[in-house]
């Protein structure tokens, strides 16, 4: 998974999009694939917690990111 070239939308959008297809993806690894900046993509994950739409499952390192499907 080199590229995002294929996804669409916002940067939520294509933060739950990646998180579907690897949802143990980190947020360094987030902010590689999509070419912003790490604060950028927190600030992001932090607005889809708020939302009830995200959530981390397990340790920093060992867990994994749940998208929920409202």
């Amino acid at each position: 998974m080199s590229s995002i070239e294929f996804i669409n939308g916002t940067t939520e959008h294509k933060i739950i999009e990646l998180l579907k297809l690897n949802s143990s993806l980190t947020i360094d690894q987030l902010y590689s694939l999509l070419k912003m900046s790490r604060k950028g993509v927190q600030k992001a994950i932090e607005r889809l917690k708020a939302k009830g739409t995200l959530y981390r499952e397990g340790s920093t390192k060992g867990g994994r990111w749940i998208v929920n499907k409202k």
